[in-house]
Formats: C-alpha cells, structure tokens, sequence
C-alpha cells in the first residue's frame, strides 16, 4: 500500500535524519576510537579514517536511496529484473562507479596516503590533505584546495617527504651577456642560502646537502623566448613553497637591478 504524501514526507524526513544522525554518531565514534587509541599521529591511518567516514557517508545515501523507494518497488520484481536494473545504472552511474573503483584499488595498494607531497597529471602539485572514496584532494603551496577525481589521474607523482629538491627555471634574452647572467644569479645564491639557511636541507652531521646554486644553461632557445638557465636546491619538505618563493623573488629583484631583460615572464617549479 502506497503511503498518503504527508504521511510519506514526514516519515521520509524522519527516517533521513535518523539514518544521516546514525551515521554521524559513527563517524563520530571512528574518530574517537582513532584517537584513543593514538591512532591519528601516523599519516596511514588518518588515510584510513577517512576512508572509513567517506564509506559510512555513502552507506546511509544508499540506505535512505532504498527507504525512499521501498513503498514504490516491489521487491521480487525487482529482484526478477535485477540485471536490467544493473545494467541502467551501471550506465547511468559509470562515472561514479569507475572513481570508487579505481579509488579503492589505489587505496589497497597504498600508492598515495594523507601527508603525501604529489603531482598529478603534470599539473597539480601539493599535498594530499584528504582522500576520499570518489576523489583526493590536494592543497597546493597558494593554499587552494583541488578535488580531482580517481578517474583523472593518470600519472603521479610521489615527492620524498623528508627532503625535496627545488628547481627554478629563469629564461633571459638571447642578447644578454651569459656571463653577466651567470654572475648575477650566482650572486643571488650565495645570498639566499647565507639569508636563508633555515630553508635547506643538512645532513646528519649538519651540513648542507645543497644549497642554492647555479646550475648552468639548459636550453639556448626555450621555446623561442630566450636562453634557459636553472638554480637547484635541496630543501626541506615543509619549507619547500617558502624557498619557491624566496628564490623567485630575489631572482627577479636581481635581474631589475642589474637590467637584464627576461625573455618571458615565467617561472615554473619542478619537484624531484
């Protein structure tokens, strides 16, 4: 027997908040016990919280999706044509489906957890700051946050999280002196790295294990801009944005002072 509309909309939003409280109390609950347990200080296991918390978010969609249509379905029939049902949303949802799919088998093998410096597809650089069963998410050194669904990735990443080179590259035109380049930005590492330090990585004995230097000239005609030269350093993780920028900015502060004219107006940051 189909319920009257008032009846059903009352129910409907009783049975909801129960469902959706249900599952709040148990998101609430992993959290607590994760935390109890001390379980929330290592990064696999905040990974594995949050998978937990997104899967209980999708269980009570999918229990109040079924409530709603329970008075409507008939059970047996539905059941009797199961695989046409399967099929339509298979179709319907493939997007869906395909995500946690492919979410899942990334979480099972580990190839990314919460804490982990990537870059994806070439364009996204940053940190995974939360992983869920359909998407990560990424926080990039401006502070944006980036959803990017499983689907999508196609190549990643993965950066070392204790030390992480840095790479600026600086393209100059072609009728500057390279000599007077070379010097200029020489300058400008020496004076970064004693202004600096703080940035860089050491090893275990306390010594540097690079510091901002020039490498040299990596391409003569980049893309028809000018002549490329590149600075490298090896810096540590959690000041790696702060170093990008630092470098940047004395690089260009350099170049005016000095009146070298930059064959375009373009940096760009590799991790390795």
């Amino acid at each position: 027997m189909i319920p009257t509309l008032n009846n059903a909309v009352i129910d409907g939003i009783l049975i909801g908040l129960s469902i959706f409280l249900t599952a709040y109390i148990l998101k609430k609950m992993v959290h607590w016990i994760f935390r109890k347990l001390d379980l929330t200080s290592d990064d696999k296991n905040r990974t594995i919280e949050t998978l937990l918390k997104s899967v209980l978010n999708y269980l009570a969609l999918i229990c109040f999706i079924i409530y709603l249509l329970m008075p409507y379905v008939n059970i047996a029939d539905m059941l009797a044509g199961a695989g046409v049902i399967g099929i339509v949303v298979g179709i319907i949802l493939r997007s869906v489906v395909k995500d946690i799919f492919i979410g899942l088998i990334r979480l099972y093998e580990k190839q990314f957890i919460v804490g982990d410096f990537v870059t994806i597809n070439g364009v996204y650089r940053g940190e995974i700051v939360n992983i869920r069963v359909r998407f990560i998410t990424i926080r990039e050194w401006s502070g944006n946050l980036f959803m990017i669904n499983h689907n999508r990735i196609e190549m990643i990443h993965k950066h070392s999280r204790d030390q992480m080179t840095i790479t600026e590259r600086i393209t100059v035109h072609y009728q500057e002196n390279p000599e007077k380049v070379s010097r200029v930005l020489k300058s400008v590492c020496e004076r970064v790295t004693m202004k600096h330090k703080r940035l860089l990585q050491v090893d275990d004995d306390g010594n540097l294990i690079q510091p901002f230097e020039l490498y040299g000239i990596t391409a003569v005609n980049n893309n028809y801009h000018g002549v490329e030269y590149m600075i490298t350093a090896t810096v540590k993780s959690e000041w790696y944005f702060e170093a990008a920028k630092v470098i940047r900015y004395e690089v260009v502060k350099a170049m005016y002072e000095a009146k070298i004219k930059l064959g375009a107006e373009f940096f760009s940051s590799i991790y390795s």
